[in-house]
């Protein structure tokens, strides 16, 4: 076989997919927590664009959890105006 392709490294990749789900999973948690917090203080963390509008805790979980790396900037930055 001249063009044999050796087997891949399957262990590896689950291994980083595993850690980038924890990774996700826990900056969502904390966002979860967080927001709450500002919530129960008075201060919630809003951000809307539109008719698009995030306010509650769990809406912020979700978004953080599904798009972390556009959602967790945008927590952080609408944090900083609650």
């Amino acid at each position: 076989m001249p063009f044999s392709v050796p087997a891949a490294n399957t262990q590896g990749a689950l291994s980083i997919a595993a850690v980038l789900s924890a990774v996700v999973f826990s900056v969502a948690l904390w966002v979860y927590r967080d927001a709450r917090a500002c919530a129960s203080s008075g201060r919630p963390v809003v951000y809307s664009v539109g008719t698009f509008r995030l306010e509650t805790p769990v809406q912020w979980f979700f978004a953080c959890l599904l798009l972390a790396e556009m959602f967790f900037p945008l927590y952080i930055e609408s944090r900083s105006f609650a």
